[in-house]
């Protein structure tokens, strides 16, 4: 029985031997198959035999995977472009490196690379897919930093001009050529009939239409929900809510209800409804009334209104005493000890834009000041971008770094949308969209 026993351990013993010997045999050829790899693509890359030397260095990759094999792979396809500079050998480069920082995501010089390279070729869009997926992984190298922004501002001119025009939450823009009216969307692609006159959409896609048989209420599939037989000169922005939309006839702002009726009412300014309520002024003054016309607030020297007729937004209000703007809450508390000469806000969420003297600088909603007046002029935030003025009059746009990522050439702009679109002003009286070319 004990020779048994000393037999089967004698026999482990000897396996486990011949295993480690096999093991130990395969890691010194593996090892052999390695350095001769190695040797062979370094005599290929000093034949100038590029593609094959990236073979060599590939196959030991796959036997001892190291990131500095790959960065020699790239360093062969840098001097292989550079002495043959074809669209074939800048494709096989940009698959290598596309290869290359799938397998290693946290190098950015990999990064780098394939944004150099997608530039070389011109296709920028793909460069800024890149750069963007470079953020997200977390690289933040100067050249993946500087190509993210200059591509994410990257903009495109919409060819179609307009006149007058009346911005819209939901994208679309009534705009007027200078024969009819009509909606479009944020590329002024058509999306409706001429009228003779289109008042601004609400979010949910209401708005006055005037054509040569009377004023009608729509929603957004045309559909009429109210006529009106009287004319306007001007319309603000329906409350579906509230049913009521203000409009201007001469120089008096009244209200026209949802069952084709005016409220009683006459203005000589009036914004439109927010949670039941509306800011107007009569006689320089400014307060709040409700659907019945009541005021519910107190009297101020002007309640600022953004460009869809809102006197709240974000949860704050700004209006003026003695002279000066502040912030409010909508318990009319005031918010900080925040004092403005002028201000403007976007019909986004974002920070405020508001004048110290002749400087204009920006703020936030609890009144703290985030960016010193500087700029000549300013308008507030809006999905990430501002308009700002230069000292020639001329407009661009601040991205929320504070830096300017579009010159100052326009004469008039309005506020980025969701879509990443905008209107602006090269030439007087003519307006045109824009929109960032790669978001």
């Amino acid at each position: 029985m004990k020779k048994q026993k000393f037999g089967i351990i004698a026999v482990l013993v000897v396996l486990y031997a011949i295993g480690w010997l096999a093991f130990f045999s395969g890691r010194t050829q593996a090892g052999v198959d390695y350095a001769q790899l190695i040797k062979n693509a370094e005599e290929s890359a000093g034949k100038r035999l590029y593609v094959q030397a990236a073979e060599f260095y590939k196959a030991a990759w796959e036997s001892v995977p190291d990131v500095d094999i790959y960065k020699k792979i790239t360093n062969l396809y840098d001097q292989y472009y550079e002495e043959e500079h074809t669209p074939e050998v800048l494709g096989e480069y940009m698959d290598v490196v596309g290869d290359v920082i799938d397998k290693y995501p946290e190098v950015s010089e990999f990064w780098d690379k394939g944004i150099a390279l997608n530039i070389e070729a011109g296709d920028e869009r793909n460069a800024y897919k890149l750069a963007k997926s470079a953020i997200m992984s977390g690289i933040s190298s100067e050249l993946v930093q500087g190509e993210y922004k200059k591509l994410k501002y990257t903009i495109s001119d919409g060819y179609k001009r307009f006149e007058k025009y009346h911005t819209a939450d939901n994208g679309y823009i009534s705009v007027y050529n200078g024969e009819v009216w009509r909606v479009a969307d944020n590329r002024c692609n058509e999306m409706s009939a001429g009228y003779r006159y289109i008042g601004p959409l609400s979010d949910d896609g209401y708005g006055l239409y005037r054509n040569d048989i009377d004023l009608r209420l729509m929603d957004a599939v045309n559909v009429i929900r109210a006529r009106y037989a009287i004319e306007i000169d001007e319309a603000g922005v329906y409350s579906t809510e509230s049913g009521m939309a203000p409009v201007r006839i001469g120089s008096t702002w009244q209200y026209l209800k949802s069952d084709g009726t005016s409220a009683e009412g006459r203005y000589e300014m009036a914004g439109s409804y927010v949670d039941g309520k509306a800011a107007v002024c009569s006689e320089g003054k400014w307060y709040l009334i409700n659907e019945a016309g009541e005021t519910v607030s107190e009297v101020f020297e002007e309640i600022l209104l953004d460009s869809h007729g809102r006197y709240l937004n974000d949860g704050i209000i700004l209006a003026k005493e003695e002279g000066k703007f502040h912030i409010y809450n909508e318990k009319w508390e005031q918010q900080g000890d925040f004092s403005a000469d002028d201000a403007d806000r976007s019909p986004a969420e974002g920070l405020i834009a508001f004048a110290s003297g002749e400087k204009w600088g920006f703020a936030d909603s609890d009144g703290n000041i985030v960016f010193a007046p500087v700029f000549a002029g300013a308008r507030g935030f809006s999905n990430g971008l501002a308009a700002v003025k230069d000292e020639s009059g001329r407009w661009g746009f601040v991205d929320e770094e504070f830096e300017t990522v579009i010159d100052c050439r326009y004469l008039e702009t309005g506020y980025f949308n969701n879509d990443g679109a905008c209107i602006v002003s090269t030439d007087e009286g003519s307006y045109h969209t824009i929109s960032l070319k790669y978001e």
